[in-house]
């Protein structure tokens, strides 16, 4: 995809006018919210609001449900919550030497760190190295709330501020993957199929190390003992974790990914690895060109690969090796079994 307002003139514009301050002309084809989304608690993300692009509901992955583990045998998920914070880059840091992709589930304005597409300050960035080096980013809602206890309408803005703020820091994608804070999302409440209906897969897990608890080096280890429980080493499984918390990114990241690895398993994102992980019915023409595919073979600029984006890693510089998931990269991860030779070198 190629975009049609760069992320930093973007960020720019919004550094010149904050939300509350954007005149009604300030961005093309800007429209009247249908929603009266509350002004009180939060900021709003910049830009035009989301809620109107279309929300499909696609593929093979259930909709209107809660998902809580992996199917695809000899995988484990792991996936982090409530970031970017300020232990995401040694948490990036870590899985870079590892050569692992995860799923991150973004929260756009919580633990008093300011909005995530505010330019001054340093979330954006390492939510764009988190897609370029190949992790899945998903939505954990705006400001953490339980989406089972507020009202539809408060529900729908947090994810709708979400999605705003992660498009205004991706360049247009939005995320088809969720986490419901504290893991609520009931059908009763109403929140399954209005989650559903705005297009999203709800994620939660089943090994919870509870590092939230164990946040110090005297108790890391219950977490550590606490995933070992949860671990079977016969199943595939998806588990939760934070990158918010020290001892998580500093020692328990860790102790799974070498569990994972001795075990003969391999850690992937919750999602495919594809585009496919994000919006593919909601093409905004202000951020981006919404053409149709041209039938061209796209060297790829994001690390991603495969029959689902039309990208080839050939003289890409993540790799020229397209893996079984759809990622660029060099090693025998990508390289060697279920490597992919139509979108790229198995050598």
């Amino acid at each position: 995809m190629r975009f049609g307002v760069s992320r930093d003139l973007f960020f720019f514009f919004c550094l010149l006018f904050p939300p509350s301050l954007h005149p009604s002309s300030a961005l093309k084809s800007r429209h009247v919210e249908k929603l009266t989304f509350d002004r009180g608690k939060s900021a709003k993300p910049c830009g035009t609001s989301t809620a109107d692009i279309a929300r499909n509901q696609d593929g093979d992955v259930p909709y209107g449900t809660i998902i809580t583990t992996c199917t695809v045998p000899n995988t484990v998920a792991l996936t982090f919550d409530d970031g970017p914070y300020i232990y995401t880059s040694d948490m990036l840091d870590l899985l870079d030497r590892y050569d692992t992709r995860v799923t991150f589930f973004i929260t756009g304005n919580n633990l008093g760190k300011q909005r995530i597409d505010n330019p001054a300050e340093p979330w954006a960035g390492l939510i764009q190295r988190m897609h370029s080096t190949g992790h899945q980013i998903g939505s954990h809602t705006w400001t953490h709330l339980d989406l089972s206890a507020v009202s539809a309408e408060r529900r729908t803005q947090e994810m709708v501020y979400n999605e705003m703020a992660l498009r205004n820091v991706l360049g247009g994608l939005v995320p088809k993957y969720m986490r419901p804070p504290m893991g609520s999302c009931t059908r009763d409440s109403g929140c399954l199929d209005a989650i559903a209906d705005l297009g999203y897969h709800v994620i939660n897990w089943d090994i919870d190390p509870k590092d939230y608890l164990n946040d110090s080096p005297a108790l890391i280890q219950n977490s550590e003992v606490l995933f070992d429980a949860g671990w079977d080493g016969v199943d595939p499984h998806l588990v939760l974790s934070h990158d918010t918390h020290n001892q998580t990114v500093h020692v328990l990241a860790e102790y799974m990914l070498k569990k994972v690895s001795a075990a003969g398993f391999k850690v992937v994102p919750v999602g495919d690895g594809s585009t496919s992980a994000y919006c593919d019915g909601g093409c905004q023409s202000d951020y981006g060109s919404c053409n149709a595919w041209n039938g061209e073979t796209i060297v790829s600029e994001n690390g991603f690969c495969g029959a689902s984006t039309h990208q080839t890693c050939l003289g890409s510089s993540f790799g020229d090796c397209c893996s079984t998931y759809g990622h660029c990269g060099n090693t025998d991860a990508y390289c060697a079994t279920g490597c992919q030779p139509d979108w790229g070198s198995c050598n």
